[in-house]
């Protein structure tokens, strides 16, 4: 999860992590969060789509700026948030500090789902791991569930055994209210 400064402080008091968590600069682990709702009833997020349709052209500054000016809860970016597709560290690092040069001014915490630009080869989903954790958890906020998926796993939108297995168990012990899954790519268009 990449947090904006603005609400680390908040966010850490509104969080409690499992021993499998971590903390460092402006990334948190989501596995395992807990964030507190701000009202029972309701639930105010953004979905925030695939930035590779095109080039940028500042779209995404502005968005954040459009973001700001919504005061939700949180945000999570459904994947590909870079351009990815390199196979040297250096190029990958300097694409990750210009997207998290534009979206550490968010004012909410940002969970990232993801994708196959992100995710687009070993080394990138080191990185990934380095940065940010496994690209596949869990958080709460109040009641609601909400489930990371990460279908880039084997770069065509399969799951490992693992990965179903952590989601089943969760799915299967859970007694909120609703369930949220978030994912790159769609999994219901394969056939097995």
């Amino acid at each position: 999860m990449l947090i904006s400064e603005k609400s680390a402080g908040e966010l850490r008091k509104n969080i409690a992590s499992g021993a499998d968590s971590y903390c460092s600069g402006l990334f948190l682990s989501a596995r395992w969060a807990v964030l507190s709702q701000t009202s029972e009833d309701r639930l105010n997020f953004i979905i925030l789509p695939d930035r590779k349709g095109g080039p940028d052209r500042g779209v995404l500054s502005k968005a954040v700026d459009e973001m700001n000016a919504l005061s939700p809860d949180f945000i999570i970016n459904v994947g590909d948030l870079i351009d990815g597709y390199v196979s040297d560290l250096s190029y990958s690092s300097a694409q990750w500090d210009e997207a998290i040069g534009l979206v550490k001014r968010l004012n909410a915490p940002l969970f990232l789902v993801g994708g196959n630009h992100d995710l687009s080869n070993k080394m990138m989903s080191d990185d990934w791991i380095s940065r940010f954790g496994r690209a596949y958890y869990h958080f709460t906020v109040g009641d609601d569930l909400f489930l990371v998926l990460n279908t880039e796993e084997f770069g065509n939108g399969n799951l490992s055994q693992e990965q179903v297995s952590y989601f089943r168990d969760l799915i299967q012990s859970f007694k909120g209210r609703w369930i949220y899954v978030f994912m790159h790519r769609s999994l219901w268009i394969k056939n097995s």
